[in-house]
């Protein structure tokens, strides 16, 4: 348990709003390195909003959305969009599974067919509980 004194102030967190693609192959090396390390190492200092949007387009004559990385991109960005909605917005619950999935992308790309169904068997045991 913390013990808060009289004169330390409540430290304000940065909010940090991180807008990416899921299947972009430069967003996942980013986001499984230098973004997971200020997950790791700042979360006392950072609030995170990560917005899995990237470039989806809305379709009002068809009533479809269309991804920059095709159909796949826009499963994964709706898996990541419910996922921090699960997570009450908390960035710690949800991120390894963030990281998990842009290791894969980084690694694989541009073989992406299929990706959404591998990276949700092999990332799984990240989800939060």
């Amino acid at each position: 348990s913390h013990h808060h004194h009289h004169h330390h102030h409540e430290m304000v967190k940065v909010k940090v709003f991180y807008y990416e693609e899921t299947l972009c192959p430069d967003c996942a090396k980013f986001g499984a390195g230098s973004m997971n390390e200020a997950v790791e190492n700042l979360s006392d200092y950072m609030d995170l909003y990560v917005v899995a949007y990237g470039n989806e387009r809305y379709n009002e004559s068809t009533g479809t959305y269309t991804c920059q990385h095709g159909e796949e991109e826009c499963y994964m960005n709706l898996i990541e969009a419910c996922l921090d909605l699960y997570a009450g917005d908390d960035y710690r619950r949800y991120y390894p599974f963030f990281k998990c999935a842009d290791d894969i992308v980084a690694n694989v790309y541009p073989h992406i067919k299929g990706i959404s169904a591998y990276i949700m068997k092999k990332c799984a045991s990240t989800l939060p509980s």
